[in-house]
């Protein structure tokens, strides 16, 4: 009955509170809390000899306990404020766990430049883009940053197997509540239709695709299963959220008139192996 009772909790303290304060320090007040959560979770000590977290000195493993069950994405997806609150969350909670990346905004900055290319007819700097899908946006191109590091970062990651397994769980949570808030803003209740555009739809597509392969190249690098518990619970979560993410991004459009080019095209009767061609 109490881990179903936090969640809902939670969401409805969010909801009163952005309700009650003015609409322009809504962001500052989720921020500010964001930051105070991980604060106190990283104040946190190890365990006690013999537990889960006794080689967990920084508090990573409660923090991500925290990112995970304080506002779950079922509640988020029925409300874009508290789908922001555990976007803060989960972004700061990732940062903080992957400290060793110095230059965090320029790296989220590049891929979100990179991933919104195409809504931008000009040269500006400026992405053209409402501000809710610049959020979830956002929140997904951090978790595709946070696990680019660690793929690239393998080695010094197994050193802390417990950080490993909470940056693990955090990147995935930052990933799905982008999902979650994509999704709770697209829909516009008066008219039935979808808000954003197909190039919007497109960019998120991209990085689902490739955090789905990250997933994949994380998970090949976790051997020893059965030595490390730690190792098998990434396994175990990089499996699912693979999954999630699989089934949820779909297919871009780019992707769709790439097959309509390829079943219709000569090219692609050309490249047909001979015997294909010669089989009644």
């Amino acid at each position: 009955m109490l881990p179903s009772v936090i969640p809902d909790l939670s969401a409805s303290i969010v909801k009163s509170a952005a309700r009650q304060i003015a609409k322009e320090c809504v962001e500052e007040w989720m921020t500010n809390t964001a930051e105070s959560v991980v604060e106190s979770c990283c104040n946190l000590a190890a365990g006690d000899p013999g537990s889960t977290d006794a080689d967990d000195a920084h508090g990573n493993l409660p923090l991500a306990t925290v990112v995970t069950k304080l506002l779950t994405r079922e509640v988020a997806e029925f409300s874009s404020d508290v789908a922001l609150m555990k976007m803060y969350l989960a972004e700061r909670a990732l940062r903080s766990c992957l400290h060793d990346i110095t230059d965090w905004d320029d790296k989220v900055k590049e891929l979100m430049d990179s991933r919104c290319r195409e809504l931008s007819n000009d040269d500006s700097d400026e992405i053209p883009c409402t501000e809710m899908f610049f959020h979830a946006t956002h929140a997904v191109v951090t978790a595709e940053v946070g696990l680019e590091w660690i793929e690239k970062h393998m080695e010094l990651m197994m050193q802390d197997k417990s950080r490993f397994l909470a940056a693990v769980q955090i990147a995935g949570e930052c990933a799905l509540v982008g999902v979650a808030l994509f999704r709770c803003t697209n829909l516009d209740n008066e008219t039935g239709k979808f808000k954003y555009s197909t190039e919007e739809n497109d960019a998120i597509c991209e990085s689902l695709t490739n955090l789905e392969d990250l997933c994949n190249g994380v998970k090949m690098e976790c051997r020893a299963v059965i030595a490390y518990p730690h190792l098998r619970r990434v396994k175990e979560y990089l499996t699912r959220l693979g999954k999630s993410i699989g089934g949820t991004r779909g297919i871009s459009s780019k992707d769709q008139r790439k097959r309509m080019r390829e079943q219709g095209s000569l090219d692609s009767w050309i490249a047909r192996p001979f015997d294909s061609l010669t089989s009644p």
